[in-house]
C-alpha cells in the first residue's frame, strides 16, 4: 500500500520550472518545508507563484493586472478573427460559385486550402515567437492578414481569390497558435485553467460568428463586403496590436535591458541575444510532437475535430442544394 506523503516533504527554497514540469507542478504552500516561507504566493497564501518572478519591472509577471489582462484581450481577438474569416468564406460560396460560373464543389477548395493552412500556421508561430519575440510575429502575421484579406475582397478571378485564400489561412491563425504563449509569459501556473477559458471562448465562438453574420451581409449586400467586414476586423487588430507589448522573458539570464519600444516591436532586441538558436526554435514543434502525451492528445483532436470542420465548411452546400434553403435562411 502506498502511503501518502505528508505535507513539508518538499525541502527546496528554489524552483526550478523546465525540471520540476516533469513532474508536476506543487502550488499547495503546505507541501513545502516551512510551509513555502522563503517562496513567493500568491496575495492570499493559497499558491506557491510558478514560476517565481524576478525582482525586477521588467518580468512580465510583475505586471498590472490591468496591462496583463489588455493583452490577453488583444490575443483573443486576434484569436477570434482566425475562424471568423473562414467562416465568412464558407457562406460566400454560393454567391461566387454564380458570378464566375463555376460549380460550388469546386469555389469550396478555396475553403480547404485556408483550413489548411490555418492548421500549419501555429507550427511556425511557436518557433518563430520563440525567436524573434512574441509581438513582432503578432504584428507581421496580421499584416499579411489584413492584406489578404483585402485581396480576398477585391479578387476578380477564382484563381486570385483562391491564392488570398490560401495566404490568409497561413498568417490569420497567430492569435490561436499563439495564445498558449502569452498566457504563460504573463500569468502563474494555478491562473492558467482561469484565462485560457477566456481566450478559448473566442476561439471556440468564432467558426458560428463567422458564417452567422455573413449570411445577412451576402443577402442584403454582396459576398465582398462580407471580407470587406473582415479586413475592417483585422485593421482593427493592427492598430491593437500596437498597444501590445513583448512578454518573452528569460528569468535564468534575464537582458540587462528590455530595450526600447521599436526594438521589442520588430524583434531586434530578441534577435541580438535569443535564448536558442534559430535551428533549436524551430525544432521545436518536431520535439514537441515526438512527446507521447502530445501526440496522443493531437491524434485525438484529429479524429474528433475533423468532424466539426466538416460540418460547418459543407452546411452552405448541401443546405442551400438539398433542403434548398435561402442564405438568410442559412444564417437564421
Amino acid at each position: 500500500m502506498v502511503q501518502e506523503k505528508q505535507p513539508g516533504y518538499l525541502n527546496t527554497t528554489e524552483i526550478d520550472e523546465e525540471p520540476e514540469a516533469l513532474e508536476g507542478y506543487i502550488v499547495d504552500p503546505s507541501r513545502y518545508a516551512d510551509n513555502a516561507a522563503r517562496l513567493k504566493t500568491s496575495p492570499d497564501g493559497r499558491y506557491v507563484l510558478i514560476p517565481q518572478p524576478l525582482d525586477t519591472p521588467d518580468d512580465p509577471l510583475n505586471w498590472s493586472g490591468g496591462k496583463k489582462w489588455a493583452i490577453i484581450a488583444i490575443v483573443a481577438y486576434i484569436a477570434l478573427l482566425a475562424d471568423y474569416t473562414g467562416g465568412t468564406a464558407i457562406i460566400t460560396v454560393i454567391p461566387q460559385s454564380m458570378q464566375w460560373q463555376l460549380a460550388q464543389a469546386t469555389v469550396q477548395r478555396a475553403v480547404v486550402g485556408n483550413l489548411f493552412t490555418i492548421g500549419a500556421c501555429g507550427l511556425f508561430v511557436v518557433p518563430l515567437a520563440s525567436y524573434f519575440g512574441r509581438w513582432p510575429v503578432i504584428l507581421f502575421f496580421q499584416c499579411v492578414m489584413l492584406g489578404t484579406c483585402a485581396w480576398s475582397a477585391a479578387a476578380t478571378s477564382f484563381r486570385s481569390y483562391l491564392a488570398a485564400r490560401i495566404i490568409n489561412g497561413f498568417f490569420c491563425s497567430v492569435g490561436q497558435g499563439g495564445a498558449l504563449m502569452w498566457i504563460k509569459d504573463l500569468f502563474f501556473f494555478h491562473q492558467h485553467p482561469q484565462v485560457i477559458n477566456y481566450v478559448e471562448f473566442s476561439i471556440i465562438l468564432s467558426p458560428y460568428l463567422g458564417p452567422l453574420i455573413t449570411c445577412f451581409i451576402v443577402t442584403d449586400v454582396s459576398w465582398r463586403w462580407a471580407f470587406w467586414v473582415c479586413t475592417i476586423l483585422s485593421g482593427v487588430g493592427l492598430i491593437s496590436i500596437l498597444f501590445m507589448d513583448e512578454t518573452l522573458f528569460d528569468r535564468k539570464a534575464p537582458p540587462s535591458s528590455r530595450g526600447n519600444f521599436f526594438t521589442r516591436l520588430f524583434g531586434i532586441q530578441h534577435a541580438k541575444a535569443p535564448r536558442r538558436s534559430f535551428v533549436q526554435c524551430m525544432a521545436r514543434p518536431v520535439v514537441a510532437v515526438t512527446k507521447i502525451p502530445v501526440l496522443t492528445i493531437l491524434i485525438y483532436y484529429f479524429l474528433n475535430f475533423a468532424w466539426v470542420i466538416g460540418v460547418n465548411t459543407t452546411i452552405g452546400i448541401w443546405l442551400s442544394s438539398i433542403y434548398k434553403f435561402s442564405t438568410r435562411e442559412i444564417g437564421m
